[in-house]
């Protein structure tokens, strides 16, 4: 990968971003934080968001994205989001992650570091910037925003449709597609016969019990459970019953055929039975209305 455009905004004095009321995805700063790059010839980028959000233990479920003017581009559940947080004081590390494809190579692009809440709460709010002291509480880093080109990207699909899918997580299942419809991704093997897949989605989870979920990839040719994994995951807050998680899960698969199709699709199974709430979301409604929306669901095949 190379980089394309990135910047870090650290202001001296730290901007609030409220997350007391729901939010349809919003520029954070169309001044600092926007970026504008040229796309490259395969019409794929990579973007990277990360901000400080406080973490206590009825705070707000955080959607971060991109905006391309007024059309979301992509809009993700944060790595992070859903860890268990005591008082304000608690920070952590909010991070999305995508591969957002179908661009025209060649073309110039300005886009913008956006976020959105889904579940409120006035207990904490995002910030970044502030004063480098000795002082308690008042420093909170930089809003990153980053856009690398994906010169190893074999294949890739980014799903948020605008009316919510959920996955229940309340039988017990083996691994099965999760879409096969929406979420296939078709490449050619690299001369290696290796390649590394990922998937982020986001898991709802309510009070107990909470529901074990296993993804992975499945080979259409059989079809054939390439690889399954324990997806990195927060642990939900038992006094949010609509709380969303991002799970991001990983792997390399080897042994493919040089120059070999191949038609992978994420998949995921169920090892321990759930709540009636716990289940897989993506997709729903940009707006301002309370737990509809899960963000998109990520699937990429690169060359390893």
């Amino acid at each position: 990968m190379s980089l394309l455009a990135a910047l870090a905004y650290d202001p001296a004095t730290a901007v609030l971003k409220s997350t007391a009321a729901n939010l349809a995805m919003t520029a954070f700063d169309t001044t600092n934080a926007r970026l504008t790059f040229t796309a490259p010839s395969n019409g794929a980028v990579l973007v990277r968001i990360h901000c400080g959000i406080p973490n206590p233990a009825t705070g707000a479920t955080v959607l971060l994205g991109v905006l391309d003017g007024a059309t979301v581009r992509m809009r993700q559940i944060t790595m992070g989001n859903g860890l268990v947080g005591g008082a304000n004081a608690d920070w952590f590390g909010a991070e999305a992650v995508a591969v957002i494809s179908g661009l025209t190579s060649g073309n110039s692009y300005t886009w913008d570091a956006a976020y959105g809440i889904e579940s409120p709460s006035t207990a904490g709010n995002i910030k970044y910037g502030g004063p480098d002291d000795a002082v308690g509480n008042d420093g909170f880093g930089a809003l990153i925003f980053e856009i690398w080109s994906t010169d190893n990207l074999l294949g890739s699909v980014w799903y948020d449709p605008t009316t919510a899918v959920n996955k229940l997580g309340t039988a017990l299942a083996a691994m099965a597609e999760i879409d096969a419809s929406n979420l296939r991704v078709a490449f050619t093997a690299p001369a290696s016969g290796n390649v590394m897949w990922r998937i982020r989605a986001a898991l709802r989870r309510g009070t107990a019990p909470f529901a074990n979920v296993l993804l992975g990839v499945i080979d259409t040719a059989g079809p054939v459970v390439r690889q399954r994994v324990v997806p990195h995951r927060g642990l939900t807050r038992d006094t949010n019953a609509q709380g969303l998680l991002c799970m991001d899960a990983q792997g390399v698969i080897t042994g493919l055929t040089a120059s070999g199709s191949y038609t992978f699709s994420p998949a995921w199974s169920i090892q321990v039975i759930g709540g009636a709430t716990d289940e897989i979301r993506y997709g729903g409604p940009n707006n301002a209305t309370a737990d509809d929306a899960g963000g998109g669901i990520g699937f990429e095949v690169w060359k390893a």
